[in-house]
């Protein structure tokens, strides 16, 4: 069950959190909102929806688009996937592979979520870039943004990347060593480009905790045969209460 719907969020208040709440419902079939149950949390009144649930395939890669012409046709490949399967992609905002594959989503509704430091300089141009994610800017260190992108994700997929990818597979693979988390990691090393990581790993006798995948294709199949997930799920609507207030 995805509970980050639940929460109250820190980089959203109290008004525009129910402003996306509702936003989210009001696109609900008819035939969903027949599914609607009256439950108390807390000290507010929320209608939970019965919908279904999503992969949350976190994305890493290099911040260089252009690291390679082969990476940059398997994230446009793998984004493809990812939309037409309806899956959800956490990822940086950034312009490079991971920006990649979530531009694939033409028309991202609750698809994409960004996670980000507060101290970044270019916020506001990520904002303006992906008006529809759910952007998280509240975090101080870099550090809290990986364990974040970890926490939120079903698996993690990584791209060719620098010292913050390679930063995000190790806390993602250290994590998974010490049983902080079960997901699955899986290491995208097309036409070799990568053996030079692979070569690294190898020593460490951890090849148990990842999977080296050779094409996109490969890695979403693996993905939608190994990931068990509840198919559904729950978001908070608001209550007529709230409702007025926002409208007020």
């Amino acid at each position: 069950m995805n509970t980050r719907y639940n929460q109250k969020e820190q980089t959203l208040d109290r008004v525009s959190k129910w402003k996306e709440i509702y936003e989210r419902i009001s696109k609900l079939s008819k035939k969903e909102d027949n599914n609607k149950v009256n439950v108390t949390l807390d000290t507010d009144i929320y209608k939970e929806v019965s919908m279904e649930r999503r992969i949350e395939i976190f994305v890493s890669g290099s911040t260089n688009p252009n690291i390679s012409k082969e990476y940059n046709k398997a994230a446009v490949e793998f984004g493809k996937m990812i939309d037409k399967k309806k899956h959800n992609i956490i990822f940086d905002g950034m312009d490079g592979l991971p920006g990649i594959v979530a531009s694939q989503i033409p028309n991202p509704n609750d698809n994409l979520e960004i996670a980000l430091t507060s101290y970044f300089g270019g916020i506001y141009d990520i904002i303006h870039r992906w008006p529809y994610a759910r952007t998280n800017w509240s975090f101080q260190y870099q550090s809290e943004v990986t364990k974040a992108f970890l926490d939120w994700s079903d698996v993690a997929v990584f791209f060719k990347g620098g010292i913050g990818t390679l930063a995000e597979l190790f806390h993602a693979i250290d994590t998974k060593k010490n049983r902080e988390h079960h997901k699955p990691i899986l290491i995208l090393n097309i036409q070799n480009q990568w053996d030079d990581l692979i070569e690294i790993l190898k020593p460490l006798g951890l090849s148990h905790l990842y999977e080296v995948m050779d094409t996109p294709k490969k890695v979403m199949e693996y993905i939608e045969k190994n990931i068990s997930i509840n198919h559904t799920y729950h978001i908070a609507e608001y209550s007529s209460k709230m409702k007025d207030d926002y409208e007020r």
